[in-house]
């Protein structure tokens, strides 16, 4: 393997684990109504169809070229099928992300609800979305290396990263509205990205990256006041206790 071939190689994983960011949230959303240990069953399901979907629709290249190439006319405006594919990965996303910001902001929620149902309907979700963003995955490592060898190595080595990586973010998404919230928000976002990508029309990746910028700003500057609040309030109380321990 050339220095030019481990670049491509590295490059794929870092874009890999990228792409794979928002399923992984995806992921972790809707899989957060559920048990511990169906939880974490569900990630593992969801990460490993996602590598072995990629790795079966990398074995169709001609497939996945065709995608772009068969178009279908609606409304006199012509769409490929990835197109279509990209739409309604959008709308879908788009959908869950609403819906699901709603449970987050009505009290009292009841999750106890034919969990055996819930879970394969989760399964069937992720599987889904899989596929959309495999697609998307797939046609962009097409575009930076041929080699099919390289690209299998590059999904195992990313999957494994985000395997590890779901495993940890579990413990700060079960408990943490506010990092369910922003999940959502960054979801709802890749999901107007997706739908504006099927209509032909790219939204500059920057726009999506100061998005990400100011919502982990404005949650540390509010973490920040809240800390300092408590630290003031506590040192306020401690004065209060120590005059009237003197009187």
């Amino acid at each position: 393997m050339d220095i030019s071939q481990i670049i491509i190689f590295f490059t794929i994983i870092f874009l890999e684990i990228i792409l794979g960011v928002d399923n992984l949230m995806f992921i972790l959303i809707i899989s957060r109504k559920l048990d511990n240990k169906v939880k974490k069953k569900s990630i593992f399901i969801g990460l490993l169809c996602s590598f072995f979907i990629r790795v079966i629709i990398l074995f169709n290249l001609t497939s996945i070229i065709s995608i772009q190439s068969h178009f279908i006319k609606i409304l006199n405006k012509k769409f490929s099928i990835h197109d279509i594919f990209m739409m309604l990965g959008g709308l879908f996303l788009i959908y869950k992300s609403i819906k699901e910001l709603k449970k987050l902001t009505k009290k009292d929620v009841k999750f106890k609800k034919k969990k055996k149902k819930k879970h394969i309907t989760i399964i069937i979700q992720i599987i889904l979305l899989d596929i959309i963003f495999s697609i998307d995955s797939i046609i962009t490592t097409i575009g930076i290396s041929k080699n099919i060898n390289t690209s299998i190595i590059a999904f195992t080595i990313s999957s494994i990263l985000l395997l590890f990586a779901g495993k940890q973010l579990i413990k700060y998404v079960n408990n943490n509205n506010e990092i369910s919230i922003l999940c959502l928000n960054l979801l709802l976002m890749v999901g107007l990205n997706l739908l504006s990508e099927g209509f032909g029309y790219l939204i500059p990746k920057k726009i999506f990256y100061i998005f990400i910028i100011i919502q982990i700003t404005i949650r540390i500057l509010k973490n920040t006041i809240l800390f300092n609040r408590i630290v003031h309030y506590n040192k306020k109380n401690n004065k209060n206790s120590s005059k009237k321990n003197y009187k």
